[in-house]
C-alpha cells in the first residue's frame, strides 16, 4: 500500500543517515589509527572499534537493501 511504501521510504532515509554517521566514525578512526601508529595498544583498541563499526555498517547495508526493495 501507499502507507507501507511511505513508511519504507522514511525508514530507508533513517538507515541512510545512520550509514553516513558510521562512515564518518570510520574516517575518524582511520585518522586516529594513523596518528597513533606507534602505539600498538591504542591501535589494537581502535582497530577493534573499527571492526565493530564495519559490522554495524554491514547490518545497516543489509537493512537498506531490504527497504529499497519495498520503497
Amino acid at each position: 500500500s501507499a502507507a507501507d511504501a511511505r513508511a519504507a521510504k522514511k525508514e530507508l532515509q533513517k538507515v541512510e543517515r545512520q550509514l553516513d554517521k558510521v562512515s564518518e566514525k570510520e574516517t575518524k578512526l582511520h585518522a586516529r589509527i594513523a596518528d597513533d601508529a606507534t602505539d600498538f595498544e591504542k591501535v589494537a583498541k581502535l582497530d577493534a572499534e573499527l571492526r565493530d563499526l564495519a559490522a554495524e555498517r554491514e547490518e545497516l547495508e543489509m537493512r537498506w537493501l531490504e527497504l529499497a526493495e519495498d520503497a
